[in-house]
């Protein structure tokens, strides 16, 4: 996003940065809170799963003290972000608040979602129950019942399970422990409206606005109310793919905290995540070497290659160096078990996609009406911008394979070819343009490096290649293009608005039916019940006050039984 005026083109309106045109009187103070904000919003999640994996390595288990090292490091992050003790007091207050507003918003929602209910859950009840995922068997604690997932649970990267425990622990509640995808959300407007302020002269108003949208990834939005790590997936490549993008623009070494945070979590959250990291840390590669010379490229690819390394291997040594040693990869099982990854995904496949190629898949599935069912039905295509009532209950179970990035998303797509090809017809030599260009296509091909790139939630940064144009050509000197990228906004806002609707209405009608149905349980206690794979129901229970007997089998067709909401209508009953 740095401003250029190029020869030869209208000289109507020309960006420069913020610190000559207005000196930085009054927009610099407010990049610098929301810099200290977001990083306090960041460290903490990230200290969790440093101070725990430490505490493991030395054997201990896990405990809610761990939130304390944590805490301090976020508050020491905001004290030196802070010019003044005052300053510092009051972003740590607001830090403070919007923790525990997000803690508030996570408690009214009941996870409905099918990976949720069987095993992640499951991992942050085996943490909280004593387990060290580096020198023990999650089995130790729990037995190991059939359909359980714990194979999932000691294979892949445990970072959102590390962080959610310790809460689980202190207040003794399962729900408002998914807190910290609002809470990374957060991180990421944050350090989002600082860039734009800092790098941009749109108003602060209209940079916060962007920052939000950026922030509202649809995958984010409605794995909030679920214990899928997708949407902090989401975050996490939104902060590392904007630190990174800053640090090769401006050399600021203040992104370089966030890149290494956010990178860390992000290698540390899910196995593509490893493999995200590791790309955009090439393309940044690639940048410093295009815009700062060999030298420079070589230091920072040093630097970065051994932050990976740490964060791979000492802090994500359970499970990638665990992995490594006793199978022989870091990927196990998806990249070593015949047939793992293909049973994973095959299901998933809308029937039409299976023979397309990465691209045709995406297209498929983002130019169609959204369906959140499963197994997914064939896509039924539609014009860019239809809505239709039935796609708003599309994402309430949080893996939505069919219009995964909202019902406006193609249009999105398309409107923002258009405006890019635009300015590039208008404003051929514009450098401004042809950055904007390589964002988008660093942004793309980070899709498509993924095999099942087409699935919303395996590359969540999807989101961000029509809003790289949208942030990008604010800065245009063209007021043409300037007005179709704020028209390109009003789109991606528009979306936001119908998907969250549409999450906030499907929530609504699952937590009514979950406590209608935890009511009828108390009232006939002491009740069997059979949880089929989602044993984490147990807890939801226990929580309630239930009375309640776990049974192997589903009882038998001469019983009068009843659902209990899950994220499968016909897998968990109770009975008397």
């Amino acid at each position: 996003m740095i401003p250029s005026q190029p020869a030869g083109e209208p000289a109507t309106r020309q960006s420069v940065p913020i610190s000559s045109a207005l000196d930085g009187v009054t927009r610099e103070p407010i990049a610098a809170r929301l810099d200290a904000v977001g990083m306090a919003l960041l460290v903490f999640p990230v200290g969790i799963v440093v101070f725990a994996t430490m505490g493991f390595g030395l054997g201990f288990r896990l405990h809610p003290i761990v939130m304390l090292p944590a805490a301090l490091v976020a508050a020491a992050a905001i004290r030196v972000l802070s010019r003044t003790l005052q300053e510092a007091v009051v972003t740590g207050l607001v830090a403070v608040l919007l923790h525990g507003a997000a803690y508030a918003v996570a408690s009214l929602s009941f996870d409905p979602s099918y990976d949720g209910l069987w095993y992640h859950q499951e991992a942050i009840l085996r943490l909280a129950a004593g387990w060290n995922p580096i020198s023990e068997d999650p089995a130790l604690y729990g037995g190991r019942p059939p359909n359980s997932g714990l194979r999932w649970v000691l294979a892949y990267p445990k970072a959102g399970w590390i962080m959610a425990a310790p809460l689980f622990q202190m207040f003794g509640r399962i729900e408002p422990s998914k807190l910290f995808t609002l809470t990374l959300m957060g991180a990421v407007a944050c350090h989002s409206g600082a860039a734009l302020i800092r790098l941009t002269t749109i108003r602060v108003s209209a940079a916060l606005l962007l920052a939000l949208l950026i922030a509202a990834n649809p995958v984010a939005i409605y794995q909030s109310v679920t214990f899928y790590v997708d949407g902090l997936l989401a975050c996490g490549v939104t902060l590392l793919a904007g630190a990174l993008f800053q640090y090769v623009v401006t050399r600021d070494r203040r992104t370089l905290v966030v890149a290494a945070a956010s990178g860390c979590l992000l290698i540390n959250l899910k196995f593509t995540g490893a493999v995200y990291a590791a790309f955009f840390l090439l393309a940044a590669c690639v940048g410093m070497l295009r815009r700062h010379g060999s030298w420079s490229a070589v230091r920072f690819g040093t630097a970065g290659a051994a932050a990976y390394l740490v964060s791979m291997v000492v802090i994500g040594y359970a499970p990638y160096a665990a992995n490594l040693v006793k199978h022989h990869s870091p990927f196990y099982p998806v990249a070593t078990v015949a047939g793992v990854n293909q049973r994973i995904v095959s299901n998933n496949w809308p029937p039409n996609i299976v023979p397309l190629n990465r691209v045709s898949r995406f297209l498929a599935v983002n130019f169609a009406y959204a369906n959140g069912d499963y197994p997914p039905p064939e896509t039924t295509g539609k014009l860019p911008g239809a809505v239709d009532r039935s796609e708003l209950g599309a994402w309430w179970k949080g893996d939505t394979r069919i219009g995964g990035l909202g019902p406006l998303y193609g249009a999105l797509l398309l409107l923002g070819a258009v405006v890019l090809l635009s300015w590039l017809a208008l404003s051929p030599r514009d450098t401004l343009a042809r950055a904007c260009v390589g964002a988008v296509v660093v942004l793309v091909a980070s899709v498509f490096i993924h095999s099942e790139g087409w699935w919303a939630r395996y590359a969540p940064q999807a989101w961000l290649i029509p809003l790289a144009v949208v942030v990008m050509a604010v800065g245009s000197s063209r007021p043409s293009i300037r007005a179709m990228a704020g028209g390109l906004a009003v789109v991606a806002l528009l979306n936001v608005v119908l998907l969250t609707g549409g999450v906030v209405r499907s929530q609504s009608q699952y937590r009514a039916a979950t406590r209608a149905s935890l009511a009828a349980m108390a009232a006939e206690a002491p009740v069997q019940v059979y949880l089929f794979r989602f044993l984490p129901l147990r807890q939801r229970l226990a929580e309630a006050g239930i009375p309640f007997q776990i049974e192997k089998d589903p009882p038998a067709a001469s019983i009068e039984r009843h659902l209990i909401p899950s994220a499968d209508s016909v897998a968990a009953f109770w009975w008397k």
